[in-house]
């Protein structure tokens, strides 16, 4: 006979189901990465240069490296210490395994899923929410993010996922502990998402909002409650502050895009105008029933048509800011787009959530169940036609195995021909300005992995046509070739003197067959 389960005990396994198929589910789309990709060109020799020759990082190094090599101490506009910290973290852990590193990546997409089915499960059931998880899990905005080690919107997902199960432990739990222990982790991670990219500053308002609603129901002492607010708008501040300067300080971005609040309020609006615009036929029904629900409850916060308007206001006012701060219009088609373009598919499970509860609340069960069938069967058909896209994530996982385990073991036989003919210098071939990142990431490579030769970057003609922010990455390049700007040595001091000893590696081109002869890719 089959023991009988309590309320805590069906809770607990129901947490587990979600956990476990949630992992599977973030396996199946990006595990393959676990066992078969390798290092990549670009980011991921941040690491190999904190790791050093010896390829470990002690923990004691931690705030020396994140004073001292990261941008943090550099008079840039970005201005991210969680996002260093955390990531020179796993460095001391994780070291030169990359595939913990790539175990950590599903974890991550894992603890995002099952936050989200968590939350929508009560509301549509287990099987439904199960399905609007899937469609989450498919979309095309995950590409650049999970297919990747080194994007902050890893970090930024994650930090997403933890906000959500602080959430929910906050508005949902019956505990009080539970309750108050998930305020200030609640505070605290969104300090940490912050931190990790100063665009995530506006996902900080979700947090705050639900401080807020849960002092003003009691869910939380009010002390409590405060003082998590005041937790994350002090430590808000202490990022958002630095930032602003920086701002203020530069006349143009990263990207070469001009800084002023003209430019933001013109892509704000705009923002705003295109967020409205998208997801108004998903909040027909929630509006119409907004004053029929309303009148039935004196009460406003406790009528679930304000919570469905409240996320609304709340992933539309997202979505206006985000395309202020990158002075931009969505999609990007890449890691950008996070988490802008989440705006119409949470806007679609919110409302479908609302839907069946509001169906089973009011009895109509059958037609709730009717509902729910055909909910699965939509949002799975999404799901499978989007994964059949080439530039999906599950595209962008067996593009970044081919693309590393090419990569990864060219450049390791480069270290050791540079190892085996010390004397010989290196060139590295850049063919326009995307050669800016990898001819540092190739040096870096090349001397963690035992070389000690002088490095030299050989510009080669480049007809495309270039932006400003491109323009000023071909001269910064030229720098490094005539005057060895960024710690190279001039190819003028290394060039003819040691005719066919050199080793070249072409970056996205050819590389010189007068030489020992090389190419990588950078994409």
């Amino acid at each position: 006979m089959v023991p009988k389960l309590s309320d805590d005990q069906y809770a607990k396994l129901r947490l587990v189901v979600v956990l476990s198929c949630s992992f599977g589910l973030a396996a199946l789309l990006t595990g393959r990465q676990i066992f078969q990709a390798n290092w990549g060109m670009i980011d991921d020799h941040e690491i190999f240069r904190w790791l050093g020759r010896n390829h470990h990082l002690p923990l004691s190094q931690v705030w020396h490296v994140l004073m001292s090599d990261t941008e943090i101490g550099l008079p840039t506009e970005r201005y991210r210490p969680a996002y260093y910290f955390f990531k020179i973290l796993e460095t001391v852990v994780f070291g030169d395994n990359v595939h913990l590193w790539y175990l950590g990546r599903t974890l991550g997409f894992a603890l995002f899923l099952s936050a989200a089915w968590w939350w929508m499960r009560p509301f549509a059931g287990i099987l439904a929410s199960g399905a609007m998880t899937i469609y989450l899990a498919s979309l095309p905005l995950w590409s650049g993010i999970w297919s990747r080690l080194g994007p902050s919107e890893i970090y930024g997902a994650t930090c997403v996922g933890i906000c959500l199960y602080a959430t929910y432990g906050i508005l949902r739990s019956d505990s009080p502990t539970i309750r108050v222990l998930s305020a200030f982790l609640l505070s605290a991670t969104t300090v940490v998402m912050i931190g990790m990219k100063e665009t995530f500053i506006p996902l900080a308002a979700g947090p705050f909002l639900v401080l807020l609603i849960a002092g003003i129901r009691r869910k939380l002492p009010p002390f409590v409650a405060i003082l998590s607010i005041a937790i994350m708008v002090v430590g808000s501040l202490a990022i958002v502050i630095p930032v602003a300067a920086r701002v203020r300080a530069m006349s143009q971005d990263t990207y070469a895009n001009a800084v002023g609040s003209a430019a933001m309020v013109q892509f704000g609006s705009s923002g705003l105008l295109t967020a409205i615009r998208s997801t108004w036929f998903l909040m027909v029904v929630p509006v119409v029933m907004f004053p029929i629900q309303l009148r039935k409850s004196c009460v406003w916060w406790r009528t679930p048509a304000t919570f469905v308007a409240l996320i609304y206001v709340f992933l539309i006012g997202m979505y206006a800011l985000q395309s202020a701060l990158y002075r931009a219009t969505f999609p990007f088609g890449m890691r950008y787009d996070f988490p802008a373009m989440l705006l119409v598919p949470v806007t679609m499970c919110v409302v479908c959530c609302w839907a069946i509860h509001g169906l089973q609340s009011a009895g109509a069960f059958k037609i709730s169940r009717i509902a729910q069938v055909a909910m699965i069967a939509t949002f799975l058909y999404a799901s499978f036609a989007g994964l059949k896209d080439p530039y999906s994530i599950r595209g962008a996982v067996v593009a970044n195995i081919y693309r590393t385990t090419k990569f990864y073991p060219t450049i390791s036989q480069a270290a050791e021909a540079a190892k085996q003919f010390p004397n010989s210098p290196i060139i590295l071939e850049a063919y326009g300005p995307g050669a800016y990142e990898p001819v540092y990431s190739l040096r870096t490579y090349l001397s963690s992995l035992g070389a000690e030769n002088t490095v030299s970057v050989r510009v080669h003609s480049d007809s495309a046509i270039h932006t400003n922010f491109l323009d000023g990455l071909m001269r910064e390049v030229r720098r490094m070739e005539i005057d060895g700007a960024g710690g190279f040595t001039p190819l003028g001091n290394v060039i003819g003197l040691t005719p066919g000893g050199c080793i070249s590696i072409g970056i996205d081109g050819a590389a010189d067959r007068g030489c020992r002869a090389l190419e990588v890719k950078s994409e």
